[in-house]
């Protein structure tokens, strides 16, 4: 009975939303169009090896009793037109299970494959024999299945039923994928008592609709919301985006408020109203007033400093070499802090807070900043939702700017927070209702390398290679090899990476040492871009940081380009000119910057006596985002920066 209601529930809705779309969209599972199965070429991207025909999908509530749950549903189809992309049929379903009564079930699920043969469509159904659920963590499952027969024209379908516990969420939706798509429809249905806002995201153009309606059944009146769109391009795989669902044409929703024989209650918060709620809750602020286990590690540190700077640099570098980040993210503490001091581990708000207490011990004032990671998604101002804030710092007011820790991150220092935090604003709480900083980068991440080479009797390159990297490069170095049993998986790294190279009695010094910059020595033998011939030697002199394509291929570019940070590479190559050998052509010498001046490529090489050439490499990113309209300047230089790199030295015979 309660199976039957739904789908009658179900129906009666698209029925009304037929009435409000401008093209039809709802699809009967399995009537394929024989001009659409024959149909070779996307109709809106000739370039594409699949797409969607039509992603429908809607969330709307059911009751059972006294109960409610909350329903998804999605249909869609697509059309392989290449068998290179047969992995598409490859299909995950995610379930998420917080405890036994309050978990998403999978209750409906069909599956089909359709191919054209003989001027017939023939459909190979997915048996639910084929279908698996794998745990894949402690609270999330999913159920996996391949589509059958899957082959260069065929069309897939999908169409399942989930049933969540969670009533007071409604699943969010993707309008755009890897793939384009014909045609892309989301629908709620949602009972007038409950209230949801939406959050539009990307630069697509979204439809709308909105209506009410009796459901005779339950009694009470539904809010149906229609979200439609055409012809959207797939998500642009281009490189340099840190984050796809920051731009991805998309729906999330926000419970506002409910209501019912009791009352309303209210259930969106502003972000002032969250700095208030966290400044007193028992598990955050309230954990900042005790600080008398503190007591003497501060008095140590006012015994030994005056100045209040390198009191703060003190008390920064005793939590953050004391406690032991356990990889974990959070805004709450993950228990009592002063527990977590005592067994000297913990989450990120366990440790940035204990910084936080022990400044206070200091007499420094210092606030805590709850931000979204990068991998989290970009924080909106006006959308305030404790979910979306995952990560918390300390922040130091000072005259004219805030200083910013983090006491958490290994690779961390005290004057350099993790690029992970560079994502647009972060608040700073205080009990008049919080304070949005810019969280952006301060420094650049410096990478100086020196080669000095000499042309050995095999006639490869062969001298010593050394590499400082600083402030973030440093800081990116450390979190790839983590600690010095990783040391010789990176050389084996780069030696994939760079076949013509070898680097042998390599050392990594300072690799502990977060403050300082990281230094590689190693002897190197190289044969990049070398070319021997009986009376002459042909090379390009710029070795493992030579840049052999533009990443900026496109002419043209939507989505900004985005930098964790600004960096620079610096470059400098000594080579000795091998005896019996003379210069007979070097390349000129050029530098190459934007209007704005916050790209700069500078290339040199000079002969300064006899018996020696030195090419110098300069690339210089002073800024970490570049918009659509900055994209020609940034794609231009990375011509120049390919171009130069790429010209050869020659060496005759004398």
């Amino acid at each position: 009975m309660y199976i039957a209601k739904f789908w009658l529930f179900f129906f009666l809705i698209l029925n009304n939303i037929r009435t409000i779309s401008q093209t039809e969209i709802s699809h009967k599972f399995g009537k394929i169009k024989s001009n659409e199965i024959s149909q070779n070429i996307c109709p809106i991207d000739s370039n594409a090896l699949a797409y969607y025909l039509f992603d429908e999908g809607s969330s709307f509530m059911l009751t059972g009793g006294s109960s409610w749950r909350m329903a998804y549903h999605r249909h869609y189809r697509i059309h392989i037109l290449d068998r290179s992309v047969r992995k598409l049929g490859i299909v995950s379903i995610p379930l998420y299970i917080e405890s036994p009564k309050a978990k998403e079930e999978l209750i409906e699920l069909k599956a089909s494959t359709f191919n054209l043969i003989n001027s017939k469509i023939v459909e190979t159904k997915l048996e639910k024999n084929e279908i698996r659920v794998n745990k894949t963590s402690e609270q999330w499952s999913n159920a996996d299945f391949i589509m059958p027969n899957v082959k260069s024209g065929s069309m897939i379908e999908i169409e399942y039923t989930i049933y969540s516990d969670f009533w007071n969420t409604v699943q969010p939706w993707e309008f755009q994928h890897d793939l384009p798509t014909l045609e892309s429809e989301y629908t709620t249905a949602i009972p007038e008592d409950l209230r949801f806002k939406p959050h539009i995201w990307g630069n697509i153009n979204i439809e709308q609709g909105l209506f009410n309606r009796q459901d005779s059944y339950n009694a009470f009146n539904t809010v149906v919301s229609q979200y439609y769109t055409t012809d959207i391009p797939a998500f642009p795989m281009v490189p340099y985006i840190l984050n796809r669902k920051d731009h991805l044409s998309r729906i999330e929703f926000e419970l506002v408020s409910t209501e019912n024989d009791n009352g309303k209650k209210n259930y969106s918060l502003t972000w002032p109203e969250i700095s208030k709620q966290l400044l007193t809750d028992e598990n955050f602020g309230k954990q900042l007033f005790n600080n008398t286990f503190l007591l003497e590690v501060a008095n140590n540190i006012n015994a030994n400093y005056s100045l209040t700077l390198d009191k703060i640099k003190a008390a920064y570098e005793f939590i953050h070499s004391r406690m032991k980040w356990n990889g974990e993210y959070g805004v709450y503490p993950s228990i009592d802090i002063q527990k977590s001091y005592d067994t000297r581990q913990g989450n990120v708000a366990d440790i940035n807070l204990l910084l936080i207490k022990l400044l206070n011990a200091l007499e420094i004032p210092a606030a805590p900043v709850i931000l979204s990671t990068v991998k989290h998604g970009r924080l909106l101002t006006d959308y305030a939702s404790l979910s979306k804030v995952n990560y918390v710092i300390v922040a130091i007011p000072q005259e004219d700017k805030k200083l910013l820790m983090d006491a958490a991150d290994p690779f961390a220092s005290f004057d350099l927070i993790p690029p992970k935090c560079f994502n647009g604003p972060g608040l700073m709480l205080n009990a008049a209702g919080g304070a949005w900083i810019d969280i952006k980068p301060t420094k650049l991440g410096q990478v100086q390398v020196v080669y000095k080479l000499k042309l050995n009797t095999d006639n490869i390159w062969e001298g010593t290679y050394t590499e400082h990297d600083f402030q973030y490069s440093g800081y990116k170095l450390r979190d790839q090899i983590k600690d010095s049993t990783q040391w010789n998986a990176y050389l084996d790294f780069l030696h994939d990476q760079y076949n013509d190279i070898r680097l042998s009695h390599a050392e990594i010094i300072r690799l502990n040492e977060s403050d300082k910059e990281v230094m590689i020595t190693a002897d190197i033998k190289s044969r990049m871009g070398f070319e021997y011939t009986k009376d002459s030697l042909t090379f390009s002199p710029i070795q493992m940081e030579r840049i052999l394509v533009n990443p900026f291929i496109q002419p043209s570019r939507t989505l900004p380009v985005e930098y964790e940070y600004p960096w620079m590479t610096n470059v400098s190559v000594e080579i000795i000119i091998p005896t019996g050998y003379k210069v007979n052509r070097i390349p000129s010498s050029a530098t190459y910057q934007n209007a704005a001046k916050t790209i700069k490529f500078t290339f040199l090489i000079s002969q300064p006596n006899d018996t020696m050439i030195v090419a110098k490499s300069l690339l210089i990113v002073n800024q970490s985002q570049f918009s659509p309209e900055e994209y020609p300047d940034l794609k231009a230089i990375f011509d120049h920066v390919v171009s130069k790199q790429s010209e050869r030295v020659v060496f005759i015979r004398e």
